[in-house]
């Protein structure tokens, strides 16, 4: 057996990165709605163009705002570092990763297929 502590390290979450970017996706929705608002008055460019990625801005950094809040106020560390393995704060809600199988398990003997 291993004499190493079961010392566990706690990083937290950096709130002035979540704030930045909630700021940024703030500033980028406000602009995209600009954009749908001014989108017939863009030259060069087609208007049904210019509103759809008006549209898409919108939703992705409306999105990514409320991920930024959602994260602003949570209080789970972001990251784990134990003596065995360094773990995300996402990994309480997924299984663990089977054990990788030794590659003769898999072709059973029988070659590359198609060689």
């Amino acid at each position: 057996m291993s004499n190493v502590a079961t010392e566990r390290i706690l990083i937290p979450l950096s709130k002035t990165k979540i704030g930045l970017l909630l700021g940024g996706s703030g500033v980028f929705v406000a602009a995209s709605l600009w954009l749908w608002n001014h989108a017939d008055e863009i030259p060069h460019h087609n208007a049904l163009y210019v509103e759809v990625v008006a549209i898409a801005g919108i939703g992705f950094f409306g999105l990514c705002g409320l991920y930024a809040l959602f994260k602003l106020f949570d209080t789970a560390p972001g990251l784990i570092v134990d003596a065995e393995v360094v773990t995300g704060a996402e990994a309480k809600h997924r299984q663990p990763n089977p054990p990788l199988q030794p590659p003769h398990l898999f072709n059973r003997g029988q070659g590359m297929p198609g060689v």
